[in-house]
């Protein structure tokens, strides 16, 4: 046995012999909690850190965070970590008390290194045998498309132009009673301002994320008589979303107000999400190579609710 880390008295365990150990020399709680437990840290600490043995017949010794057995061993020397959907700092945490492999957590992943090697857990269980991960994440990052980009962007440039003309002139920023007469009055009880606006772009998380990407797509992309007019409401979605606030007298919201930088920023977010299949590559990374995926963002939530379903128009 190993010393204590932090305030919670888990000690560092080598292999199975010590986690048996562990778990015989140990006695149970009884009285104060549900069913007997065997702290694994602290007796005082027994709801968050205990020890069981597995229930599977397979003499595993299993190290539990709160309800999830985090590091099981095994006689035949194995060692399994898992989350369990909990990607949490605790939980790397408890992963190095109890086993002395560093975790952390990084890019909203957590990860693990074991001799040398560092991969991200997922929701399959990590085996350790001998020192050696057997089963590695092999990382997947995104490129952009050399060359495409700009391509696609053009498509958008009279939209750009248009818009950026009317930034600069509205530098006072829009009023709300632009947004009525263009989208109708807001209604006050309801999760949406303007229920005929596209208004939520800068959510990919909201449920009706996805709707209002196309809904924005088919004001920006109109091309008929009065494609003026849907470049107008495509403006005035973009201030609501991505701009700030006015104020006026007893704290009464006027209007909206976004400044050219952050209208081209945030546009061009849009076109990178909205055209994802066509300007992203995968790039497979060597085991081990843990970095942040600058795009990963177009590759979950919303984004990925639009493309996976098909519904995203050419």
């Amino acid at each position: 046995m190993f010393g204590h880390n932090r305030n919670s008295g888990i000690s560092w365990m080598r292999d199975y012999g010590d986690a048996f150990h562990k778990y015989q020399s140990t006695t149970d709680i009884r009285g104060r909690v549900k069913e007997p437990k065997r702290p694994l840290g602290y007796r005082r600490s027994v709801d968050s850190y205990s020890i069981r043995l597995k229930g599977d017949g397979s003499m595993g010794v299993e190290c539990v965070l709160y309800q999830t057995p985090v590091v099981t061993f095994y006689p035949t020397g194995l060692v399994e970590l898992s989350k369990e959907g909990w990607s949490t700092i605790s939980t790397a945490y408890f992963i190095e008390e109890v086993t002395g492999y560093s975790a952390r957590i990084f890019n909203g992943s957590l990860c693990v290194s074991v001799g040398g090697i560092e991969t991200r857990m997922t929701d399959e269980p990590l085996r350790i045998m001998n020192g050696r991960i057997e089963n590695p994440k092999q990382e997947i990052t995104h490129a952009l498309v050399r060359g495409k980009t700009n391509i696609v962007r053009k498509q958008y440039a009279e939209f750009l132009k248009f818009a950026c003309a009317l930034v600069r002139l509205k530098a006072e920023g829009f009023v709300v009673s632009e947004y009525e007469e263009t989208f109708g009055k807001a209604e006050p009880h309801s999760a949406r301002n303007y229920v005929a606006m596209p208004e939520g772009l800068h959510r990919p998380s909201y449920t009706y994320f996805e709707a209002d990407v196309l809904k924005f797509f088919d004001l920006v992309r109109s091309d008929g008589a009065d494609k003026h007019v849907a470049h107008y409401k495509a403006v005035l979605a973009m201030a609501h979303s991505f701009g700030v606030n006015t104020w006026g007298q007893g704290y009464k919201i006027t209007g909206c107000h976004i400044d050219e930088k952050t209208f081209k920023k945030a546009f061009d977010n849009l076109i990178l999400g909205f055209h994802r299949d066509e300007l992203f590559i995968e790039k497979h990374r060597e085991v081990g190579d843990i970095k942040k995926d600058p795009y990963k963002k177009y590759f979950e939530g919303g984004w990925d609710r639009l493309h996976s379903n098909n519904v995203r128009e050419g």
